[in-house]
């Protein structure tokens, strides 16, 4: 009775965590095939709720068995196309499939690759993914239902889910359109920096659109030739609540790049890039996390 208490107060802690966060989650559900001692089946319907950039609350339900197991992953990449990720999560919570089990014992470590086969806005995802229960492997379990599953998943994006997009008002003093532009630029050159180094960067946008030197437009700026080698990408971008807020702050005045017009990362930038900014007559204005801010 215990167990079944503490495994209901688990399911509905993380349901309350999801429904506060739903604002700022995507959500995508779909069929998964398993492969689970040596039977292939379409056997279960997946909700992943993308909490963040990197966290993912995920339930599964096995309709053959009656098993609901549920987890909580994290992204190791951040690439837009693929992603690799790994996780912990709990197994046979409505104990129907293994009740003679400790819910400790059913606890399962994930692995898997997520290949998104759409664009930002809605689409498909493809999911290929392994669990195992940790305490299965170490005690060779004849228990089926905590046999190591290797599992494919085809997911659609639930429409509205857009990581937080309303949450922060635009400024009065830039389009919906630049504002969303610039934010895909930060996100796309920073989004694993931290916050001050994702201000910094949307600042030399906005520095580079108040010099001589530069294009006098946001347009102009971010789409100027051989100038942000992520332009392709940005339609492909899924930008964070932070970069939104980034923006916002160099909009409002906020300059950690002190002034600066150019930025580089000297660990990923390209020989010629290197080369420039080697060469060329510059000051560093500020270092924030992998990246050096210069200007003239």
């Amino acid at each position: 009775m215990f167990k079944r208490f503490t495994i209901i107060s688990l399911v509905t802690l993380v349901l309350v965590f999801i429904l506060q966060t739903a604002v700022l989650a995507a959500i995508n559900t779909g069929i998964e095939w398993q492969y689970q001692d040596d039977n292939l089946s379409a056997a279960a319907l997946r909700l992943n709720c993308y909490l963040s950039e990197r966290w993912t609350a995920r339930g599964i339900y096995q309709w053959e068995n009656k098993d609901l197991s549920a987890g909580l992953t994290y992204r190791q990449s951040k690439g837009w196309r693929v992603g690799s990720y790994v996780g912990i999560g709990f197994r046979d919570l409505l104990n129907e499939t293994a009740p003679e089990y400790d819910f400790e014992e059913k606890i399962e470590l994930i692995t898997g690759v997520e290949i998104n086969l759409g664009k930002e806005r809605g689409g498909l995802s493809l999911i290929i993914e392994g669990r195992a229960v940790g305490s299965t492997i170490a005690n060779d379990s004849d228990c089926e239902a905590l046999d190591p599953i290797i599992s494919v998943a085809l997911n659609f994006r639930i429409p509205g889910g857009q990581g937080g997009r309303t949450r922060v008002k635009v400024p009065d003093n830039i389009s919906e359109s630049d504002f969303d532009l610039l934010v895909r630029l930060v996100a796309a050159e920073a989004g694993g920096e931290p916050y001050e180094g994702q201000v910094a960067v949307a600042a030399v946008v906005l520095n580079r659109m108040r010099s001589y030197q530069f294009p006098v437009s946001l347009r102009g700026v971010i789409y100027q030739q051989n100038q942000f080698s992520s332009v392709p990408k940005l339609p492909y971008i899924e930008p964070s609540e932070s970069c939104r807020k980034a923006v916002v702050d160099a909009i409002n005045g906020i300059d950690p790049s002190n002034g600066a017009l150019y930025f580089y990362n000297p660990e990923t930038s390209s020989k010629e890039g290197i080369r420039f900014f080697n060469s060329a007559n510059l000051r560093v204005t500020a270092r924030i996390g992998n990246h050096v801010f210069l200007t003239e």
